[in-house]
């Protein structure tokens, strides 16, 4: 039965995860839940880079574009890039 409610007694890490909920892999904390993202890089450092130094700038704003970090609520451990 997929949809079957999962009663109190039973382990919720054995529950299926929902759409946009991750697993962290800190073997201390084992949080199930959507995590937060954080974006990289600094908008400051970006408008320094482009007004001082264009072509070290253009690279700056690339890499900040490739996403965000991946961040537990619980721990605040980094997962990675999404």
């Amino acid at each position: 039965m997929p949809n079957a409610p999962i009663s109190p007694n039973e382990n919720a890490a054995n529950r299926p995860l929902k759409r946009g909920e991750r697993v962290c892999t800190n073997p201390n904390c084992a949080y199930r839940g959507k995590m937060t993202e954080r974006k990289r890089g600094s908008f400051l450092m970006l408008l320094f880079l482009l007004c001082m130094l264009f072509v070290p700038g253009v690279f700056y704003w690339m890499f900040i574009r490739r996403g965000a970090d991946v961040i537990c609520p619980a721990c605040g451990a980094n997962l990675g890039h999404n």
